[in-house]
């Protein structure tokens, strides 16, 4: 999303120049979400982000346990990455 698609909804009236904007990330994927993302320089634009690694857990239930060292780093690493930094 480029930094002026916030003039979309801001200009189509009532009260959505105040409103915050809520951007699902792409395809619940965090990396593929940041790719190349430029946030809008206001500070009423959200991206949404999902984790859902490991998928078998978060899914389906395979494995029925989470929170081994190595699931932890990889969850720090995920957010990490996820952080932008201002416009």
């Amino acid at each position: 999303m480029e930094p002026d698609r916030r003039a979309v909804p801001d200009a189509s009236g009532g009260n959505n120049a105040e409103r915050h904007l809520l951007i699902a990330g792409y395809w619940t994927d965090i990396d593929e979400s940041i790719r190349g993302w430029l946030m809008p320089s206001d500070s009423r634009s959200i991206l949404s982000l999902h984790y859902y690694t490991p998928s078998g857990f978060c899914i389906d239930g395979r494995p029925t346990t989470w929170g081994s060292a190595t699931e932890v780093a990889t969850l720090l690493a995920f957010a990490a990455r996820s952080v932008m930094p201002p416009p």
